[in-house]
């Protein structure tokens, strides 16, 4: 399809259209496709759209999540600053509760991610 079908087939602007293109080729869902005679761009999807899609979708979320986790390790090493013991324990406390989650939703997306590549 061409950018135009793909409007119309989905009620969106072309320019949501040809960003929304864009990504998927990033993400290498679709390729541009070449047929005699048109002028226009023409897209497809690739064959194995959801296993890519969900490569892609698991990888980044792993990168979400090591970058949360470094952010509440360097947040949790600020909290030496604190004067308040008592402030600094309940913080410490939550941050540590938010990385052993983050450690958990790595576990799930890794094994999510093993899981597709074999």
């Amino acid at each position: 399809m061409n950018l135009d079908e793909m409007k119309e087939a989905l009620g969106k602007s072309k320019t949501a259209m040809s960003n929304a293109t864009r990504t998927l080729l990033d993400f290498n869902l679709i390729e541009r496709v070449w047929k005699k005679g048109e002028r226009k761009d023409l897209y497809k999807a690739k064959k194995d759209l959801y296993y890519k899609f969900m490569k892609a979708y698991v990888r980044r979320w792993l990168d979400a999540i090591e970058q949360q986790k470094n952010n509440l390790n360097f947040i949790e090493n600020k909290l030496q600053d604190l004067s308040n013991s008592e402030e600094r324990a309940f913080i410490e406390e939550k941050i540590h509760e938010a990385i052993l989650f983050h450690k958990s939703l790595e576990e799930v997306f890794k094994q999510l991610n093993q899981h597709k590549t074999e």
